[in-house]
This record gives C-alpha cells, structure tokens and sequence, in this order.
C-alpha cells in the first residue's frame, strides 16, 4: 500500500496494514493504539486532554502573574533608588553652593583687609 493510504486505514476498523514485511498481524486499532502510546509516533510526551490544557494554561497564568510582579518590583526599587539619586544630588548641589559663596565670602573678607 501507498504511503498516503495508511492514515485511511485508520479509519476502517479491522482494516489490515500490509507493507510487502511481517508486521507481527496489527490491525489498524492496534496502530492507532501504538500511536497513542508513550512509545508510540515518536511523541515521548503524554497526549494533553482539555482538563490537562486548562490546568496548564492556569498554571501558566499564575506564573505569569508571579513574574509580572517580581518585574513590577523591581521597577519600584529602581524608581525609589532613582529618587534617592536625585535627592543626594540635589544636596550636593546645595552644599557646592554654599562652600562657593562661603569661598566667595572669605576671598572678599580677604581683599579688605
């Protein structure tokens, strides 16, 4: 049989697969079984019903959620440091401004006597 042929096999129950070799007498439900199977397709991985995608997709969403608030946190922290910066140079520009009209001061202090 044709390669294209085996998949309508399938669908026949009791149909017999016949590729010209000893195939041990599987009939189509027992491929279709094999298929299925954890060794089965090459699909190592378990065949997902709709309760395991939406308890996937739940868990996916609350990881989600969890990474979206670390991230929102770090944003914070970030923003608190960047307003602590801004008020440390706010007072080191103030203090630069007093110790030049201090200098200021003493240079004329200076200059009159």
């Amino acid at each position: 049989m044709a390669m294209e042929n085996r998949y309508a096999l399938l669908l026949k129950p009791g149909a017999h697969y016949d590729s010209g070799e000893d195939e041990g007498g599987r009939n189509s439900q027992d491929y279709a079984a094999f298929l299925l199977s954890k060794d089965g397709g090459g699909n190592k991985q378990k065949c997902l019903t709709v309760v395991d995608l939406v308890a996937k997709k739940r868990q996916d969403d609350k990881e989600y959620d969890r990474r979206l608030n670390i991230i929102e946190d770090h944003m914070w922290q970030y923003k608190q440091q960047e307003r602590e910066l801004k008020r440390l140079e706010g007072d080191i520009i103030k203090n630069q401004r007093e110790v030049r009209r201090s200098l200021r001061d003493y240079e004329n202090g200076k200059r009159m006597y």
